[in-house]
């Protein structure tokens, strides 16, 4: 599907406002800096110790750049919508992220990880998904970006790209795979997401 649909008054107006204003600058901070590096100066593409191919995009605000994430992973946790069905929170971890961001409790810096491909032919549009990738590690799907969570797992794959997570020391980078490597991550996340529809079915 290339336009997952939308759904409206998820949360209240005043929420909604201050959630745009976080995505605003977040554009403006960091997907405008990766579209046109040349112009913005501030995004530089570096080489992991592990090998990972990745761009470094200076000053940006860490924390709104951490809200607005968090906002894209709450909202498909509260929403009806089919789509994202496959997103299951624990409880606590569903309650920590509506508390910060709410600003009722101090904020919390939860690693991500956001990689996306080198080139892509044919990339989606108006496409966002959800899921549980495994024990506290969620996955967001949006675009051509697959954003990962980790809540505190411990037997993840993605500890191969835990020198690029997005944290407050490490600063905020994305990686750049080749092709094939991104497409064979989308991929499983795909051949999962089947998985559970067959099981569902089985299910019924």
């Amino acid at each position: 599907m290339q336009d997952t649909p939308k759904e409206d008054f998820i949360v209240c107006m005043s929420c909604e406002k201050k959630i745009s204003e976080w995505e605003r600058k977040f554009a403006n901070e960091f997907f405008n800096k990766l579209k046109n590096p040349k112009n913005a100066g501030e995004s530089i593409e570096l080489i992991s110790p592990n090998g990972c191919k990745f761009r470094r995009v200076e000053e940006v605000d860490y924390k709104n750049l951490k809200l607005t994430l968090y906002s894209m992973l709450w909202r498909a946790y509260i929403s009806s919508l089919p789509y994202f069905a496959d997103l299951e929170l624990s409880h606590e971890t569903a309650n920590m992220l509506r508390q910060v961001l709410h600003d009722e409790i101090e904020f919390v810096d939860i690693p991500a990880i956001i990689i996306k491909a080198s080139s892509d032919c044919d990339p989606t549009k108006n496409f966002i998904y959800a899921s549980t990738c495994s024990e506290k590690e969620y996955i967001l799907w949006a675009n051509e970006y697959i954003i990962f969570f980790d809540f505190g797992s411990t037997n993840s794959p993605l500890k191969l790209f835990s020198d690029i997570a997005i944290t407050e020391e490490n600063g905020v980078k994305i990686g750049i795979l080749p092709f094939d490597i991104w497409d064979d991550i989308r991929n499983q996340i795909i051949d999962i997401k089947i998985m559970n529809e067959k099981q569902k079915l089985k299910n019924n």
